[in-house]
């Protein structure tokens, strides 16, 4: 029998993973030495960083399991030095991050005033989240441009050749050396005036003393889920940021149960198991199940399932009563997945796109 030691905020974790042992739940971003001393399997979220002093406290620890999409809080090399095994749990949550731009996107077309086929989108890494999302920005008639370098497939274009073009740009990349502020005051200069940056990725892709400074001479305007100084919060974002949120844009119910299924997925064929069930078994009936509309009503539809407005009201009033960016994240409502309704567009009768519930 295993003990495993999971996060406080990972759900499903006692309906899953009872069947091999002892469940433990730590709160916060680290697990104490007590509970680290104890632990066979350790299940976390992208808070806690898995590193050689965490790991020099856990002797017994065989599988570490991140639900995340991705791995820059895990150190990789020391955990395979170890003979460690490790997962994570890659594409858990791209749709509800998806549904998080798009909503932001939708939003902000309608309140500045701009024709949605006429707005060019950059997307900067065109992976599980990227590639989701430029299906739909396509599907609605909006000029996608993408941007990976590690990819360099055929159509995509480079950073410097995307800013000056892009009335609205995405991250979508890894944290790490590699994308450490990637957006600074050079890169930030050379978008368009009146651009609209969306950071759902890692707060260090962007400088943040250069973005508040681009900001403060009103060159453009920003959607911020991350920040270079989490969970610090650098509260002169309140008066400058178009939206703000505090690391919640993969927060669904579908996602982070999906997160914990994946992993649950793993452990099973690390011991030699099969998976009990499927996943969506694990899912609440959604309140509306079927919706159909024309693409014009696209923004009202999305809104009834996802408003990223109201996600902003809600942290700005937390944070004004005195709140921490770590407890509002912990206390983050439920939200469900632009997938788990149904919606159908028409025009002229005839469908022209579909997001189906899976």
């Amino acid at each position: 029998m295993l003990t495993i030691l999971a996060d406080g905020l990972m759900p499903l974790v006692d309906e899953l993973f009872l069947e091999f042992g002892t469940i433990l739940r730590f709160d916060g971003r680290m697990p104490s030495p007590e509970q680290l001393a104890q632990a066979d399997v350790l299940l976390v979220r992208s808070v806690t960083k898995v590193d050689a002093a965490l790991l020099a406290q856990a002797p017994k620890l065989r599988f570490i399991g991140s639900a995340t999409i991705g791995t820059d809080h895990l150190d990789i090399k020391t955990i395979e030095e170890k003979g460690i095994f490790w997962t994570a749990a890659p594409g858990c949550n791209a749709d509800a991050v998806a549904d998080y731009v798009l909503s932001a996107v939708l939003n902000w077309q309608t309140m500045t005033g701009r024709d949605l086929p006429a707005l060019t989108v950059g997307i900067v890494g065109v992976g599980n989240i990227g590639s989701r999302l430029s299906r739909r920005l396509n599907a609605l008639g909006v000029k996608v441009l993408c941007c990976d370098p590690p990819k360099a497939e055929p159509g995509f274009i480079s950073l410097a050749q995307m800013l000056p073009q892009v009335d609205v740009l995405t991250l979508h990349v890894p944290g790490g050396i590699a994308t450490h502020k990637m957006l600074g005051a050079d890169t930030l200069a050379a978008m368009k005036d009146g651009a609209l940056l969306i950071n759902s990725c890692r707060g260090s892709v962007v400088d943040n003393a250069a973005l508040v400074s681009w900001l403060e001479a009103g060159r453009g305007e920003a959607v911020l889920d991350v920040y270079e100084t989490e969970p610090d919060f650098d509260t002169r974002l309140l008066g400058l940021a178009r939206w703000l949120t505090p690391h919640i844009a993969g927060h669904s119910i579908e996602g982070k149960r999906r997160g914990t299924w994946m992993l649950y997925e793993a452990l099973c064929r690390h011991q030699g198991l099969s998976p009990s069930g499927h996943f969506g078994n694990w899912l609440p009936a959604p309140a509306v199940t079927h919706v159909t509309g024309t693409l014009a009503e696209v923004r009202r539809l999305g809104n009834l399932v996802y408003d990223i407005r109201d996600d902003d009201a809600w942290f700005r009033q937390g944070l004004l009563a005195g709140k921490t960016f770590d407890v509002l994240r912990r206390s983050y409502p439920k939200r469900r997945e632009w997938g788990s309704l149904d919606t159908t567009f028409v025009e002229d009768g005839a469908k022209v796109w579909a997001l189906a519930s899976h």
